[in-house]
């Protein structure tokens, strides 16, 4: 019976119907960076989270180490929320993480172990925590120009 919960879970998250959010408990298996999180365990094993909002340095970038290290401290050996917004092109779900209220997220950002991640211009979420982050030299912002990681890899790809 909860493969088929999950099976009509899985087929709403890929109509892209906004309505209807899926979430569930889980707890971290590989963090291959600041921004990402596979799922160890549970009807999820395996599959692979990006989190909403934020976009961390790649692996070659300054600082890459220690965003990823920020968010495997934050989610190290306990269960957290994850909220499903949608998937994105890698088949990826686009997920908030949450421990109690904390939105780890967020925290990311206003640490500054991320960037408010940024498409065609346009700041989706956590712009605000940004800037204070910026202002308080926080993380990757100590350094004087930090390169963006999608200028990163669009560089790369050129």
């Amino acid at each position: 019976m909860p493969y088929i919960l999950m099976i009509f879970a899985f087929i709403a998250i890929c109509s892209g119907d906004e309505q209807k959010q899926i979430s569930f408990l889980a707890k971290a298996g590989f963090i291959p960076d600041g921004d990402s999180i596979f799922v160890k365990g549970g009807a999820y094993d395996g599959k692979a989270l990006r989190l909403k909002g934020i976009d961390a340095p790649e692996r070659s970038q300054p600082y890459s180490t220690k965003s990823k290290l920020a968010l495997l401290k934050k989610v190290n050996k306990q269960k957290f929320r994850v909220l499903i917004h949608d998937k994105d092109k890698y088949d990826r779900f686009l997920v908030t993480i949450y421990i109690g209220e904390r939105n780890i997220n967020k925290e990311m950002v206003e640490e500054g172990w991320a960037w408010a991640y940024r498409y065609k211009g346009v700041t989706e979420l956590y712009e605000a925590e940004m800037k204070k982050a910026q202002q308080r030299k926080l993380g990757l912002w100590k350094e004087l120009e930090p390169e963006a990681p999608w200028d990163f890899r669009r560089k790369k790809k050129n």
